[in-house]
């Protein structure tokens, strides 16, 4: 990788069984991953991704939510990349707190939530999860991690194991885009997206869920 640019590979955590049956974990709920033939396809794409872009496995740094099942998604592609460094944990990658929501399973909301659920489909960027967290905090978080990167990691390339939202986020950030657009556009258990950034230059989105 030249030094005037900075890869920044965003993975979502493999499924859980929770992931699978629509629950909603938050971060009340900490399950590991499921390991089946998601895990051999996600090796699949860490494969295609050491082949696209050059991952230095002296300088390559592994950076993860605190969650278990970020944890052990980040493990795994420490392992498939060969990288040197151990696994580095944020608390700014960390899931959305949902409150109420945490544990109920989500086309089973409404009945409970009424049109509360309008608002979190359509209105995140107002929205504030019933005993939980408010998105605009989540964009604090990804406000202040897409600057610590840009700050303190030129030089290196940065894979990032995170959550939907925490990724939808940064990508929405990038684009210049309304979070409020979230629904447009899905981020897949174990998918894999690409950020750039040349010294002195802006974030881009190189690509979004490659290598399906």
């Amino acid at each position: 990788m030249s030094e005037e640019r900075l890869n920044i590979v965003l993975t979502r955590h493999l499924a859980t069984e929770f992931n699978r049956s629509g629950r909603i974990m938050g971060r009340v709920f900490d399950e590991g991953i499921v390991r089946d033939d998601q895990l051999d396809k996600f090796r699949t794409r860490l494969v295609s991704l050491k082949n696209y872009c050059y991952l230095d496995t002296k300088t390559t740094k592994i950076i993860s939510s605190p969650f278990r099942r970020c944890i052990e998604t980040a493990e795994i592609a420490r392992e498939e990349l060969s990288l040197d460094a151990g696994i580095i944990t944020s608390e700014l990658l960390t899931e959305t707190d949902m409150g109420r929501f945490s544990g109920e399973i989500a086309k089973d909301l409404r009945g409970e939530f009424g049109s509360l659920i309008d608002t979190w489909m359509h209105y995140p960027e107002s929205f504030i999860f019933p005993g939980g967290e408010s998105y605009s905090k989540v964009d604090e978080r990804v406000i202040e991690f897409l600057r610590y990167l840009r700050d303190d990691y030129h030089g290196k390339n940065v894979v990032v194991c995170s959550h939907a939202d925490v990724i939808k986020m940064m990508v929405s950030k990038v684009l210049n885009q309304p979070f409020n657009n979230r629904r447009y556009f899905i981020v897949p258990n174990g998918s894999i997206s690409l950020l750039t950034l040349p010294r002195g230059g802006e974030y881009r989105l190189e690509g979004v869920n490659m290598w399906p």
